[in-house]
């Protein structure tokens, strides 16, 4: 890696304040996705997930219009990485050939953040928006917390439905059936 960029990474995700972060994410993300979001999950472990906190811990939600821009763009180089880590893994293509077709729209209710992934043939794919309300399977809405731990693997998806910490819109079925092992993946992908 550049050692420039993995010195503001450090940075970033280690020494700098809060203030700084909130000031220096969106042009080192830029820098990120310029590198390759492949060399940097091979360089950086665990990177995506070290950077949610990160943003966690500044408080990005309560970042009013610049919150949608930092998640959006941190949304894209994650998506990004959960794809090229499915396609890296046997296991994980097995899992995702296995859930067939699956479309999940997932939504954020304290800022402007509207995301989607979807499981076709095997594939994994990801992008900012939502899918049309015909084409989704499912849609999750929650806090943007909620919404990281959700993608970290840390939430009991149906206990968080069934307690209305998450919202669901779709069968409880197919939610047990197919976005749980997904939700289970993405989760491992991104540790």
């Amino acid at each position: 890696m550049a050692k420039d960029l993995r010195q503001e990474i450090n940075k970033l995700l280690f020494e700098m304040s809060a203030e700084e972060v909130r000031t220096n994410i969106l042009p080192i993300m830029d820098k990120m996705s310029d590198y390759g979001v492949g060399k940097l999950m091979d360089e950086v472990p665990g990177l995506f997930f070290l950077m949610m906190d990160k943003m966690e811990e500044i408080g990005v939600w309560g970042l009013g219009s610049r919150a949608a821009e930092i998640v959006d763009k941190f949304m894209n180089l994650l998506w990004k990485g959960i794809s090229i880590a499915a396609e890296r893994s046997e296991d994980s293509k097995a899992l995702l050939k296995n859930i067939g077709e699956l479309t999940v729209n997932l939504e954020a209710t304290d800022i402007p953040l509207k995301t989607h992934f979807k499981v076709s043939q095997g594939n994994f794919s990801a992008g900012p928006g939502l899918i049309g309300l015909k084409e989704q399977d499912v849609r999750l809405m929650a806090s943007t917390r909620k919404l990281f731990d959700l993608l970290r693997g840390n939430v009991d998806i149906v206990t968080s439905v069934l307690t209305e910490q998450l919202f669901l819109e779709g069968p409880l079925g197919f939610l047990q059936k197919k976005v749980v092992p997904v939700m289970a993946l993405i989760g491992g992908l991104i540790a």
